[in-house]
């Protein structure tokens, strides 16, 4: 073989120009003939292995699971800066709250009026739509991925599917039947614009074609936060009293659409929201490995 040829046929590894989220790469133009072309696979195949393995020493493929007992302003706040690690956080409510949508009207002084600040408000950046939480009555799970996470994806319309998965893979063990996947666009609910669980949105879980867990997910630069809530009985007069002017027939409509776990439980008895984390947290690691 000619010097010249074999010295164009030499890939080295910093002739692979890796994008910063690892997704794509590029290599210097193939050498003519079969045999240099040969050689560039081979140290691309190389290059790959070595990324590879690389993220794998930076991104632990477990989960830590964390139980947080506070307010729910607590919780969004303490969630509003991205993870450093993977993380599951179990968050037990203690006081109860109603929270409002990012994208809703502002009517909270009316609603503190009204029920004279028995309830927590406060307004959250993620998600349309209002929730109205209890102590005891939530399952509330929060997922965080640090910057950069390979689980971390960038479509919007997919990016719930490894958390959803792994909801459904819990309620599966737990004992639900035949959990389901949203896996379309959003699917709003005309009659019913201000409450959360009126609407489907990609990656929510429904049984029998009721939303049983709803999402949401805020998404910097630094990494992602996606939180997920079921109820153990759905607050169904509640929501529509407070996010709906308490219009019975729209009580009757999100009674329709959204189901709760005693519920879709029936007769069985329902696992504590530390179940919940501790089969998330499995399902995700599982999945990551």
């Amino acid at each position: 073989m000619r010097l010249g040829t074999l010295a164009t046929s030499v890939v080295c590894l910093k002739d692979v120009r890796l994008s910063r989220h690892y997704r794509s790469f590029r290599v210097a133009p193939l050498a003519v003939g079969s045999y240099g072309c040969a050689r560039r696979i081979v140290f691309v195949g190389i290059g790959i292995l070595i990324l590879e393995f690389r993220l794998r020493l930076r991104f632990k493929m477990t989960f830590d699971l964390e139980i947080l007992d506070g307010s729910p302003s607590e919780f969004h706040q303490s969630h509003s800066d991205p993870p450093n690690r993977r993380i599951v956080s179990v968050c037990r409510p203690m006081v109860s709250g109603l929270v409002m949508g990012s994208t809703q009207l502002d009517f909270i002084d009316r609603l503190e009026v009204a029920y004279g600040h028995s309830f927590e408000v406060f307004r959250r950046s993620s998600g349309g739509g209002g929730v109205v939480i209890c102590p005891g009555n939530v399952i509330w799970i929060d997922v965080g991925l640090p910057p950069h996470d390979p689980m971390i994806i960038h479509d919007v319309t997919h990016s719930f599917l490894p958390i959803a998965k792994a909801w459904q893979d819990a309620l599966l063990q737990l004992g639900v039947e035949f959990p389901q996947i949203h896996s379309g666009g959003m699917r709003r609910n005309s009659d019913l614009q201000n409450t959360c669980f009126a609407s489907l949105g990609p990656g929510e879980i429904t049984v029998d074609g009721q939303k049983l867990v709803g999402m949401a997910q805020r998404r910097k630069a630094r990494g992602s936060y996606f939180h997920t809530m079921a109820y153990l009985d759905f607050p169904f007069k509640a929501s529509t009293e407070f996010f709906e002017d308490g219009d019975s027939r729209k009580e009757e409509i999100l009674r329709d659409v959204a189901t709760d776990l005693r519920s879709v439980f029936k007769d069985s008895e329902i696992p504590s929201a530390n179940d919940f984390g501790e089969s998330i947290r499995a399902s995700l690691t599982r999945s990551a490995s």
